[in-house]
């Protein structure tokens, strides 16, 4: 059986439209099939750009070595819907071309590249479906309720269920989307292990002051709940609690944040930074955040990747109360018992005044499960799970 991958990993050009999540989510798990000698026979990639004439007008594609890796980069007409037609054109040739009956065809997502060529490919050629779907978008909740993103639930609507495997982030999907297919609940992984000692106060070595610093890094958007971020650091600062924070990041709130900053010495904005950067950022801290609305917005076709990211850093992590496949989240990171700015500002008073010994003993219950988390260890599961091996063998 042959294995060929279908994904969007971008051909190493910044365009401005690259999900950095995803791309390391992609690369994680194509790292962890070379490592357990089970390389992916093909990759075929949608290399993401701005529509026309913030990008290219036609994106040539073709095959480009990245990393040692080949990977077969779709052309297409970057301009609206058309781009859509003609990515999916050129997919359907390319799957006919090499995949036969029984080869597995793994989509990363059916957003770009769509599940409709799978769908269309597996018709003619006979091999197996499979999908690794780390988000859904509902309309209306995280995306905007226009067409676009109706025809695209739609398509996870309509292609889940007639998937031949499926490996979700979250254990809704599999309950909303596709209960009689089998699947496999993965919440991402982790790249590398980090050994962090913590320690509960900083010296800013300004003015000798102790300050407690918090973290937050990704987008800067509702979701996220950046605006209650600030309002509660506001509360902390009101105070007198020695704290500074620290934010990296960019979105719709940039120039909120940029304000705040302005505004209070005690918050730092690092700006848009490097994922190697943010995590620096992330290791230097006291606390991180890791806060997801889940009451004003629909968020549970999700799982916060970087969540498992900051649970392995060393430093303890303040996070929204959302399942977690190893049980209790409280067990691991503390937890907010609301999204508002008065239930953060509450909370992170609460870890202010925690002994270490209780911050030990959730940084130990993480180090506990890290290796569980390595891509590694995740992609050994998805191979047994797509061969229809024991996960005990």
């Amino acid at each position: 059986m042959k294995y060929v991958m279908v994904s969007s990993i971008s051909d190493g050009r910044k365009s401005g439209a690259i999900s950095v999540a995803g791309e390391i989510a992609q690369l994680g798990i194509l790292n962890g099939f070379d490592k357990l000698g089970k390389n992916i026979d093909r990759i075929i990639s949608y290399c993401p750009n701005r529509v026309y004439p913030n990008g290219p007008l036609i994106y040539k594609g073709g095959l480009k070595n990245m990393s040692g890796r080949k990977i077969n980069f779709l052309p297409y007409i970057n301009l609206p819907v058309i781009r859509w037609i003609t990515l999916n054109i050129a997919l359907i040739f390319s799957l006919i071309g090499f995949a036969s009956r029984g080869d597995a065809v793994i989509f990363y997502n059916y957003s770009y590249p769509s599940g409709w060529a799978g769908l269309i490919s597996r018709a003619i050629k006979k091999f197996n479906l499979f999908a690794i779907i780390f988000d859904i978008h509902v309309p209306g909740e995280t995306v905007k309720n226009n067409l676009k993103w109706k025809f695209e639930y739609f398509t996870y609507k309509y292609i889940l269920p007639r998937s031949d495997k499926l490996i979700v982030i979250s254990d809704e999907i599999i309950k909303n989307f596709s209960p009689a297919v089998p699947s496999l609940l993965i919440e991402g992984g982790i790249h590398e292990i980090n050994e962090v000692k913590f320690n509960h106060v900083v010296k800013k070595e300004t003015n000798g002051e102790k300050l407690f610093k918090i973290g937050f890094a990704g987008r800067l958007d509702d979701d996220n709940c950046i605006l209650e971020i600030l309002q509660a650091f506001k509360k902390i600062e009101k105070s007198g609690a020695p704290v500074e924070l620290n934010i990296a990041g960019n979105g719709k709130y940039t120039e909120e944040v940029k304000k705040a900053a302005a505004e209070s010495a005690r918050i730092i904005f690092h700006g848009q930074v490097a994922h190697s950067k943010s995590v620096e950022i992330l290791k230097k801290q006291n606390l991180n955040l890791c806060i997801r609305a889940t009451k004003k917005f629909h968020t549970r076709y999700f799982f916060p990747s970087k969540l498992l990211e900051y649970m392995f850093l060393g430093v303890p992590v303040l996070a929204t109360d959302i399942p977690f496949s190893k049980g209790n989240i409280n067990k691991y990171t503390f937890v907010l018992k609301g999204e508002e700015s008065e239930d953060i500002y509450k909370t992170i008073l609460d870890v202010l005044n925690t002994n270490d010994s209780e911050i030990q003993a959730k940084l130990l219950e993480c180090e506990k499960i890290k290796h569980s988390f390595m891509w590694d260890n995740q992609v050994k599961k998805m191979y047994k799970f797509f061969e229809g091996i024991d996960s005990d063998s």
